[in-house]
């Protein structure tokens, strides 16, 4: 199933994604990213010249999958639940995407500088969600797993390439180093999808904070707002 044109088609092909997923999984739609802004960002991000992708916490490969299929990116999923990581493989499969691959890994495992972009669904706020709020508690959630994991998902983003992209939307959770820049920012499903590149290897002493709306520049104990 190859998409050519926005509206209709991804909503077609996300209908035909869900099916494939058990039902208590559909039920969980909260959890995967929204079919129309997994276009919109994939096209973002073809446009500003990416060719691969890093989807951190890729859950059953939502994301992934309709992004393979909206554009000519490949796309790489990593994701903690072995579960999910095999209905990912299985949906992508059926849904004919052949320009995708998932990894049942922790995601500071893979080497991100093998990426030109990298995607954040607040995939760590699971940790502080009450047990009823959690998808399952198949893998450990907890505070001090989000500390971890968003220290390690920092230096990630100090250690991309000049010119990596960064896809973020309900927010990354933590913080962007300055030498990132803004480049678009849309509303969709209640949130912000933004995108941003890494246009400076000197890093600064402060960094930039998605908070809802906003785009908080925080350095020196100083915050400051930035418009897209």
């Amino acid at each position: 199933m190859q998409l050519t044109t926005q509206g209709d088609r991804i909503h077609s092909a996300e209908e035909a994604f869900d099916r494939l997923l058990p039902k208590r999984l559909r039920k969980a739609a909260r959890f995967w990213t929204a079919g129309v802004v997994v276009e919109l960002g994939a096209r973002w991000l073809e446009a500003e010249g990416a060719r691969s992708v890093l989807d951190v916490g890729s859950g059953v490969g939502k994301f992934c999958t309709l992004g393979a299929l909206s554009t000519g990116l490949h796309f790489c999923g990593v994701e903690h639940r072995a579960d999910l990581v095999s209905i990912a493989r299985s949906a992508a499969q059926s849904m004919g995407a052949d320009n995708v691959s998932f990894v049942h890994a922790r995601f500071p495992e893979l080497d991100p500088c093998a990426f030109d972009a990298l995607y954040f669904y607040n995939p760590f706020q699971e940790n502080f969600s009450m047990r009823r709020d959690q998808l399952d508690q198949e893998v450990e959630l907890h505070p001090s797993r989000f500390e971890r994991d968003m220290s390690a998902a920092e230096r990630m983003l100090k250690d991309m390439p000049v010119g990596s992209l960064l896809l973020t939307f309900y927010q990354f959770g933590g913080r962007i180093p300055l030498g990132y820049s803004l480049l678009r920012a849309a509303r969709h499903h209640g949130s912000i999808l933004r995108l941003w590149r890494k246009d400076s290897a000197e890093l600064g002493y402060g960094y930039w904070l998605e908070e809802g709306d906003r785009v908080l520049r925080c350095e020196r104990s100083i915050l400051t707002s930035k418009s897209p």
